[in-house]
C-alpha cells in the first residue's frame, strides 16, 4: 500500500502545473498501470483487495455536489483506510459506511489524514460518500487508499455479488438478466445519484420495483432502501433507512427522494429466483 501513497501524493503534486483536464486523464493512467482499482472520477465500483481513490484534491468541490464509491473486494471482511490527503472541510463532509445487514448501515466520518484509528469491521461491501453543501465555495477534495481484511471463515458474500451505480436522467436495470438466477448470499447495491452528480432540491427521483421472482420463504431475499438526508440535528447528512420489499410484492415504488439513493439487496443460502426490475426516473 506505501507504493501506492508514493504513486498517487506525487502525481497529484504533479498537477499543480497543469490543467485541469490534464488531471483527469494523465494521473487516471499512471495510477491505473500500477493499481487497476484506482478511481479519479465522482463515484464509482472497486473490486480489488487494494486501491484507492483520488478526487479533486486540489481543485475546489462544487456546491451540492454528490459521489458515491462502493468497494467489494472478494471475500473481504472488513477495511481499512488511510487519508493520503483532505483539503478543507468547510460544507463538505466524507463518509465511510458499511452495509451491516437488512436495516443497518453504519457510517464514520473521514475527517482526518492518516490511518483510521478503526478497522471498519463485518463490512463485506463498503460505501464511500462525498456530499458538500449550496454554500461550499473553497472546500477540496481527498486522496485515500483502502485495503481489504480478507476472510479465512465461511462467512462471505457471493463474488457474484454487483454494486451499480447510475445518475442517468431514467432507466431500467434487470437484475440480474441474461436468463441467469441471481446467487446465494449476495450482497449486491445499486445508487441512484442525481443528474451530473448535482444535487437539485425537490427534484426527485423515482425508484420501482418490479418483481420477475424471488425466494417467496418468508422474507429472506430482501430488497432495503436508504436515502442520504439531514439527520436529526440538521448539521449533517446521514444514510437513513427508508423501505423495504420481500419476495411476493409484484410492483412498488422503493423511493421517491430528491438526493442519493441506494438500494441494497440481500440473499439467504436457500433457493434463488430470476430476481428484478429497477425502473427509475428524475423529475
Amino acid at each position: 500500500m506505501k507504493y501506492l501513497a508514493i504513486i498517487l501524493t506525487t502525481v497529484l503534486a504533479l498537477a499543480l502545473t497543469v490543467s485541469a483536464n490534464t488531471v483527469l486523464v494523465n494521473p487516471s493512467k499512471a495510477i491505473q498501470s500500477r493499481r487497476a482499482e484506482s478511481s479519479l472520477r465522482c463515484g464509482g465500483v472497486l473490486n480489488g483487495a487494494e486501491g484507492g481513490i483520488s478526487y479533486k484534491p486540489y481543485e475546489p468541490i462544487l456546491p451540492n455536489e454528490r459521489c458515491v464509491w462502493t468497494v467489494q473486494a472478494n471475500n473481504a471482511e472488513g477495511y481499512t483506510l488511510n487519508v493520503l490527503r483532505l483539503g478543507s472541510e468547510e460544507g463538505t463532509e466524507i463518509q465511510a459506511s458499511c452495509i451491516k445487514g437488512p436495516w443497518a448501515m453504519w457510517s464514520y466520518p473521514v475527517s482526518s489524514t492518516g490511518e483510521m484509528n478503526r478497522t471498519i469491521s463485518e463490512c463485506p461491501v463498503l460505501v464511500i460518500t462525498l456530499y458538500s453543501t449550496a454554500s461550499s465555495q473553497t472546500a477540496r477534495g481527498f486522496i485515500l487508499e483502502y485495503e481489504a481484511k480478507i476472510s479465512t471463515g465461511s462467512n462471505k458474500i457471493s463474488t457474484t455479488s454487483k454494486q451499480q451505480i447510475t445518475n442517468a436522467e431514467s432507466g431500467h436495470i434487470r437484475y440480474p438478466g441474461n436468463g441467469l438466477n441471481y446467487t446465494n448470499s449476495e450482497v449486491s447495491t445499486f445508487v441512484f445519484a442525481p443528474t451530473n452528480n448535482i444535487f437539485a432540491a425537490r427534484r426527485n427521483a423515482s425508484v420501482i420495483f418490479v418483481e420477475d421472482w424471488l425466494d417467496d420463504v418468508h422474507c429472506y431475499d430482501e430488497l432495503h432502501v436508504f436515502h442520504l438526508k439531514e439527520s436529526v440535528s440538521g448539521q449533517r447528512r446521514v444514510w437513513d433507512w427508508a423501505a423495504a420489499v420481500c419476495p411476493g410484492t409484484d410492483m412498488k415504488e422503493l423511493s421517491n427522494h430528491d438526493d442519493l439513493i441506494l438500494v441494497v439487496f440481500l440473499t439467504d443460502e436457500n433457493r434463488t429466483g430470476s430476481g428484478f426490475h429497477l425502473i427509475h426516473s428524475r423529475k
